[in-house]
């Protein structure tokens, strides 16, 4: 493109944004995300407790990229900050593959590593979000975890963590097996 393009392209845009900076969506998203302290902005947008759809967000996200963001960590850690609608295939895949804790693919021009490090700056600072396991258990299994619940007094899921953690503590790495052996 020509410079003369370039910069008609820049202005109009430019002039497209500030037309979206003022609509009552955009003002209440950016309101949102202000108060709950996951945003700061410098469009004199002033925080507001306020009820916002997923739609908006996606298209608020169109003039402020921060938003894209922010979403997927959000979407995982405060499911109820935003009111879901029908979620996008690009959305939805984004979201399974950080619940794996994978790296996701890049969402709407945000890489998957910008969009993993919100993760633990979301609600409990420097908490991951735990993963659900199931497990079969034997019946003399199942009652030795229901006597264990009741000797120290937790719950089911704290007593098999703090066995897996005595079990790897007890465990002595495997010697690896040489030549001469």
């Amino acid at each position: 493109m020509k410079r003369a393009q370039l910069i008609a392209n820049a202005r109009l845009n430019a002039t497209k944004d500030a037309r979206a900076y003022g609509t009552e969506p955009f003002r209440r998203v950016i309101g949102a995300f202000t108060h709950a302290g996951l945003l700061k902005n410098n469009l004199g947008i002033e925080g507001e407790k306020a009820k916002i759809t997923l739609d908006e967000v996606l298209w608020a996200g169109e003039f402020e990229p921060r938003l894209h963001e922010l979403l997927p960590a959000v979407l995982i850690k405060k499911p109820g900050f935003i009111k879901l609608t029908k979620t996008p295939p690009d959305l939805e895949t984004v979201l399974r593959q950080m619940r794996h804790n994978r790296v996701p693919d890049a969402f709407r021009g945000m890489p998957g590593e910008k969009l993993m490090e919100w993760i633990p700056k979301i609600g409990h600072k420097d908490k991951l979000p735990s993963r659900l396991k199931s497990f079969r258990f034997q019946a003399d299994d199942v009652k030795i975890l229901e006597e264990l619940t009741k000797r120290e007094g937790k719950n089911e899921t704290e007593v098999v963590r703090e066995a897996l953690r005595l079990f790897k503590k007890r465990r002595r790495p495997r010697r690896e097996l040489s030549v001469r052996d």
